[in-house]
């Protein structure tokens, strides 16, 4: 048996460690009670065209013009510190294919802090509203056997906020990705937009922003 002097000294050495644990636990308990939880919400489109030669910079026929808006909000009990917010956007295969790389293309982009993606501090309970606009090239549809042309376009964005929070360093994060999608009936998202009618008319009216299972909060 070892003396009782070492055994208290090694009961008081395993009563400190277990008390740093408690309360380094405890410290992160308190954090993730407290901190900052940003939230993307109410995803809308509000303009979607197909241009014919839209600009010198893009060297397809075709180009696409998107702009909508969507709700950040903090969710949590202390400011969202250094907010910034960008998109990630992918067309047709890229949609299910490289969502994710693109998503983490957009962080990337954020770390910059370019002041472009600039949304400040969000307060407690607080929400802004973050408005973005692409013009991109769109590939013309594809033909699939004896002339058939597949209009159906795939389009899937996913704003993405990076934030800091003053109880704790490190990185804050939160993406949410969103399909568009044709409204064919209440509750039913079966169809994606019609790259001809887009051409033609613009902005379906029965054009919805679907969740996705690409999403973040960290």
């Amino acid at each position: 048996m070892r003396p009782v002097a070492e055994q208290s000294a090694a009961a008081a050495v395993d009563a400190a460690s277990q008390a740093r644990e408690t309360n380094r636990l405890a410290e992160m308990a308190s954090i993730l009670e407290n901190r900052p939880w940003v939230e993307i919400r109410d995803f809308t489109i509000d303009l979607l065209l197909i241009l014919e030669w839209p600009h010198p910079a893009i060297n397809t026929r075709y180009g696409m013009s998107v702009s909508g808006r969507y709700r950040i909000k903090n969710l949590g009990k202390t400011p969202a510190v250094n907010v910034y917010s960008a998109q990630a956007l992918a067309v047709r295969h890229d949609v299910h294919r490289k969502m994710e790389n693109y998503i983490e293309d957009a962080f990337r982009r954020l770390e910059k802090k370019e002041g472009l993606f600039f949304q400040g501090i969000l307060g407690p309970g607080v929400e802004d509203v973050v408005t973005f606009s692409w013009l991109f090239p769109v590939a013309e549809p594809p033909v699939i056997g004896a002339g058939y042309v597949q209009n159906e376009l795939e389009i899937a964005i996913a704003p993405v906020v990076a934030y800091e929070s003053n109880l704790a360093e490190g990185k804050l994060q939160t993406a949410q990705a969103f399909a568009l999608k044709l409204d064919a009936e209440p509750g039913m998202h079966r169809f994606d937009p019609d790259f001809a009618a887009i051409r033609e008319k613009g902005k379906p009216e029965n054009l919805v922003a679907v969740r996705t299972a690409r999403s973040r909060m960290t």
